[in-house]
């Protein structure tokens, strides 16, 4: 059987079917075929069925239409293993004196949320959250009632000791998002243990009741009622492939409801054990005869099973007391037939000591268990740091993982405090520098005396694997979100925010060498110069310091520059090193995850560091590089080459020489750098490295690997090929085309980490081969491809690092295909420029035709490149290479010969500007991300109507509730017309509640309120999206949740990222 819930959680198998069905039949053979089940797990006799002739099914909805509401659920924040997302579900009225809705507590959530109510009427109420039970799948929130006009709510009376085997119900709710939907069924199983749900929650220690009916996603929340209009239970959960419908029953509801009626918390109780109710057949399979219990006080003829042991939590009040497999008996002498009779027990006896009467292995025993407070183990307080959220490990994740409650859980990392790489879901840290973390208390002590830049080593548990432990060095990332402190008021229900001041900023650049993996490449030294290898392809040497064989004849890549191979390879280690990079926002249409990669030092003096983008994904990246596995500092993006999938990074190489301390590194450190702006040796300029690599050439790669070693591939130039990369129609991506490239056979293994270099026979760079990026959507392995390195020094020759800038590169807004020498002349190319042509290259190579225009080009270009136009010189200059056409620096127009209509014509074409800068504006108001918009966003627009792109949002943003299509340009905020990052400043500032100090303070008191209105405004949004349609959206913004902020980079690549609140 297949289970998910109604609303927002995944589906999985059914693990208790097979026990339930047997519970079923168990209870078959007990029970009489004229007796009903209660939801209490006993036995009575069923009355004939009264219906008074005022009811009717038919007037249901009608009665029901302003009890019922619709709730819009936000949730700003990860917990525990549900990240920040919005839905949509069902609650309805249980007191409309007091504004009381009651929903299910998958819908209000435990951690930081807002919610919103509609009526039938489309009025709409903010809601506050009042109460939601620890454990049981239920939940109340608080309405103001004056703010209803015309409308008075008519609460539905809970009543669970309606429900019976066989009762005839309408679910009544928001199916689908769809208002009023009515659902009927027959509850038909009423003593069944909870469903397994596939995601983080899951009820226990409750019956479910168990019907068939159709409803789906949005119907969590609904009310299950009689014809009578009684709520007999309340809808959690549906078959994800069957029409089953799992119900909690309402017993624990009532009893929380009067304490909430009244302004106070229910007490709850807990000996953080699992129980199950398990049928008679299966208790007598188990040891326990029936006249056993019947002597013990047991009613078998009047309830259909009894209570065991399912599951005791380590360190908990029964742990080493209570077993598995035992069964209860009594709890102070009362005798225990289901879940609502001992937990009235457990409920009202907080802090005090029970008497247990169990039967295990044959006897029984009494056993005395302490009962502690279940709110105890509840968190109640996140801490974010950067934008990992993390806090205390939680009774249902601790139930989840038979775990005891210890230690402080990550509920989302996404940029860099705690790297994904390293640091998976469900993962708890138990230390931090060699001191406990039991709690997030615990954890904010040891980070309170911690500067930012130094680094942390964390000994963290994943609990999907027991076995799984590791202890890793991370570090606070230099330019995120300022940390704060959430805290729930169990009063007000609301999360108060607060700065959080560990983790102080540092100037301290540097980190400790002794706390940094070991990245270095080992070189096994000899006489014979031998390497060391691990098992990889015959072309490939790998050296990481390992003992293994010689690669023998075919690997022999001494012959790089004649020199041994040792002495190579310990010179390249010296250029070579790891990157690290986390972004702040997903900038640039990039998905917001960490990255990884190979770099080259090619300028030592200035700090300059050559990588493949895949490495760098955006611009608002925090960096580190580590230098020979012994120190690691932090960079910054110098500049991402607008049209070459290759970035500039810029270190301060002062920072080599200190520690994390400032202390002196003693010169451990020793780089190199790459003759990159030479290209070739001195001795060998005018040599063929000079030009492309030509199909044949042998070359030797020598590249990092994702275990920090060095591979040397003795390969060959296989082809080569003008790169086009499709757009994914799922995100706004940058495109790679106009770029000659070559491929190698054998190609380097995969293993290779995104970059590597390519030297001639003689030992001289001719190239680099790198990993092409590419998005999220992307379902095909790494690309890799091949640059020469005439493209890079040119990149380099212009990069200037005093403005952040490749000087004025310019390009023609079109995509060029090749065609052949035949096709060119049948299009109209004369014999002239064919012989001309076959003299440069003598083997025939084609020419560049137009098959793609990026942008609508302006009326007033009177000449410009259409598609299928065949270019044949370029400012006089016979076009034989796509890269004297691709890339222009310092030119803004240029002379073309092409060939249109069959015919040879002039045309002087204006250049447009590539990206002159990276980006280095970023804003983020009510969740949403705005930037000036990046190419690939003018690319795909069918026009830029503003100078403002919203590129993404935050989960739990305000924006989600209106649309889920987020890249669009922002025209108007409230008719104000919106046409830069400023423009939206000044708006937002006006914008700003006033009121959040004020807020703040309120939900940290004890003083009650119903108002579940947060500081923020209602604003209407005007908006193109890019394929020029316009929309107009209205969101209520949330300046509690989601405050504005803005962060800046200065022109100069030595310019950090500043964070700024509006």
């Amino acid at each position: 059987m297949k289970v998910g819930t109604v609303a927002g959680i995944a589906p999985t198998s059914e693990v208790g079917g097979m026990a339930a069905a047997a519970a079923a039949i168990s209870s078959k053979t007990a029970v009489s075929t004229n007796a009903a089940v209660t939801s209490a797990g006993t036995l009575v006799k069923p009355e004939m069925e009264k219906e008074a002739p005022q009811y009717s099914w038919n007037t249901i909805q009608e009665r029901l239409r302003t009890s019922v509401v619709s709730i819009t659920m936000s949730f700003p924040t990860a917990f525990e293993e549900v990240r920040a997302h919005n839905a949509y579900a069902t609650g309805f009225v249980v007191d409309s004196e007091l504004g009381i809705i009651m929903s299910n507590r998958h819908v209000m959530g435990p951690g930081p949320s807002y919610h919103k109510a509609t009526f039938f009427d489309n009025q709409e109420v903010h809601l506050q959250p009042a109460y939601f039970d620890p454990v049981h799948d239920f939940s109340f929130f608080r309405y103001d009632p004056s703010e209803l006009q015309n409308i008075k709510p008519k609460a539905i009376r809970l009543a669970p000791e309606k429900a019976r085997s066989g009762l005839e119900f309408r679910i009544v709710g928001n199916n689908s998002n769809e208002k009023m939907s009515v659902h009927q069924g027959e509850l038909s199983q009423l003593d069944r243990n909870p469903p397994r749900y596939g995601g983080s929650y899951r009820d226990f220690n409750t019956f479910y009741f168990q019907a068939s009916s159709t409803s789906k996603g949005g119907s969590s929340g609904s009310p299950v009622v009689d014809i009578e209009g009684n709520a007999v239970a309340i809808n959690s959960g549906a078959g994800y492939i069957s029409s089953t419908t799992f119900l909690l029953p309402l017993e624990r509801a009532v009893y929380a409801l009067e304490y909430v009626r009244k302004g106070h918390v229910p007490p709850r109780g807990t000996i953080q054990a699992v129980f199950k109710h398990v049928t008679h057949t299966q208790i007598e399979r188990l040891g326990l005869s029936p006249g056993a219990a019947t002597s013990e006080g047991v009613k078998i003829e009047t309830t259909t099973g009894m209570l065991t042991i399912n599951k005791v939590l380590p360190g908990g009040p029964a742990d080493k007391i209570l077993e598995v497999g035992d069964i209860i008996i009594s709890v102070n002498s009362k005798a225990i037939p289901g879940f609502t009779e001992i937990f009235d027990i457990i409920d009202a006896s907080v802090g005090q000591e029970l008497q247990f009467r169990v039967f295990r292995k044959g006897q029984f025993y009494n056993l005395a268990v302490s009962v502690g407070d279940l709110y105890d183990i509840t968190p109640s307080k996140v801490l974010r740091i950067g934008c990992s959220f993390v806090h205390n490990l939680s009774y249902q994740q601790a139930v989840k993982w038979s775990a005891p409650i210890y230690g402080v859980y990550v509920a989302y990392d996404r940029n860099g405090f705690l790297p994904s790489s390293k640091l998976g879901s469900c993962n708890v840290i138990y230390a931090v520098n060699g001191i406990p973390t039991p709690n997030v208390d615990a954890l904010m002590s040891v980070l309170q005396n911690v500067k930012r830049n130094q680094p942390l080593v964390i000994k963290t548990k994943n609990h999907q694997d027991l076995r799984d432990e590791s202890v890793f060095v991370t570090r606070h990332p230099p330019v995120t979100l300022p940390n704060a402190i959430y805290t729930r008021s169990s009063i007000t229900g609301f999360w108060a925010i607060e700065p959080y001041s560990g983790l102080a900023a540092d100037e301290s650049a540097g980190v400790s060498a002794s706390l940094v993996p070991n990245n270095s490449v080992a070189v096994a030294s000899s006489e014979e110069d031998k390497f060391a290898m691990k098992q990889c392809p015959a072309n490939h040497v790998a050296v990481d310091g390992r003992a293994g064989a010689h690669a023998g004849p075919a690997n022999d890549i001494s012959l790089v520059s004649g020199r041994g191979s040792q002495t190579f390879v310990q010179s390249i280690s010296k250029s070579a090193v790891q990157i690290s990079s986390f972004p702040i926002t997903p900038a640039d249409g990039q998905y917001c995850s960490g990255s990884s990669g190979t770099g080259l030092v090619v300028d030592k003096r200035r700090g300059v560091v050559l990588c493949s983008t895949r490495s760098v994904k955006n611009p608002t990246c925090n960096i580190w590089i580590t230098f020979s596995g012994l120190i690691c500092v932090k960079a910054k993006l110098a500049h991402t080459h607008p049209l070459y999938p290759i970035a500039f990074l810029k270190y301060n190489p002062a920072d080599l020489a200190k520690g994390s301390n400032g202390d002196d590194s003693n010169g451990l450190v020793i780089i190199d750098e790459i003759d990159v702006e030479s290209g070739i040796a001195e001795s060998n300029r005018n040599s063929s490295y000079a030009q492309p690599l030509a199909v044949g050439t042998p070359v030797t790669v020598v590249s990092g690997t994702v275990s920090d070693g060095i591979e040397i591939t003795a390969t060959t130039v296989s082809e080569r090929r003008l790169l086009s990369i499709s757009a994914c129609n799922d995100c706004i991506d940058k495109r790679f085309f106009n770029i000659d490239t070559f491929l190698l056979s054998p190609a380097p293994s995969s293993d290779t980490h995104k970059l590597g270099t390519v030297y001639s026979w003689d030992g001289e760079l001719c190239g680099i081969w790198m990993q092409l990026p590419g998005c999220h959507h992307t379902t095909h392995g790494a690309q890799f491809v091949g640059l020469d390195i005439s493209l890079v020094r040119s990149a380099l020759g212009a990069l200037q690092l005093d403005n952040s800038n490749i000087g004025a590169a310019y390009m023609f807004d079109v995509q060029f295909s090749p065609v052949s020498l035949d096709t060119a002349r049948v299009l109209g190319a004369s014999a002239q420029y064919i012989k001309e042509i076959l003299q440069i290259a003598p083997h025939g190579q084609g020419v560049f035709q137009v098959c793609r225009t990026l942008r609508r080009r302006e009326n007033s270009d009177k000449d410009f490149l259409g598609i299928g136009d065949i270019v044949l010189k370029i400012d006089g200059k016979l076009l034989t290479r796509i890269e004297d056409v691709a890339c222009l620096y310092g030119r803004k127009s240029a002379e073309l010969i092409v060939i249109r209509n069959m015919q040879e014509i002039v045309l002087t074409v204006k250049t447009q500007p590539l990206s002159a800068t990276n980006t280095r504006h970023i804003v983020c108001w009510a969740g949403m991300y705005m930037q000036a918009p990046h190419e690939a966003a003018l690319e795909k627009a069918n026009r830029a109507a503003s100078n403002v792109y919203m590129f993404s949002a935050m989960g739990g943003a305000p924006i989600y509730n209106e649309t889920c299509d987020l890249n669009m340009f922002i025209t108007e905020i409230d008719d104000e017309p919106i046409k830069s990052l400023d423009d939206i400043v000044r708006v937002v500032k006006k914008l700003k509640s006033k009121d959040m100090a004020q807020f703040n303070a309120k939900v940290a008191s004890t003083e009650q309120f119903r108002s579940g209105k947060m500081p923020g405004c209602d604003v209407k949004l005007h908006s193109v999206t890019l394929s020029g349609e316009d929309n107009v959206y209205s969101i209520r913004t949330n300046d509690h949740y989601f405050p504005s902020w803005q962060i800046r980079r200065g022109p100069l690549a030595d310019d950090e990222w500043m964070f700024e609140e509006i």
